[in-house]
């Protein structure tokens, strides 16, 4: 579904599942492997430029993620 679909709580939860999956993976003990890649894979930061994007043209306050 297109992220401008999605409701504001629906896109809430979205921003607070890739803040909690990068929080995840930067607890991860480092002798595994991290579970869900957020730093290294690129489709990551452009999914929460995207949601962040909706959040700011909907005037929904929110924590920026930042890595």
């Amino acid at each position: 579904m297109p992220i401008p679909n999605y409701s504001d709580a629906a896109l809430a939860e979205q921003h607070t599942a890739v803040a909690q999956c990068l929080f995840e993976d930067d607890s991860a003990s480092p002798w595994r492997d991290w579970e869900y890649g957020v730093r290294s894979q690129r489709d990551w930061s452009i999914h929460r430029d995207e949601i962040e994007a909706e959040l700011t043209r909907r005037e929904i306050p929110f924590m920026p993620i930042v890595w």
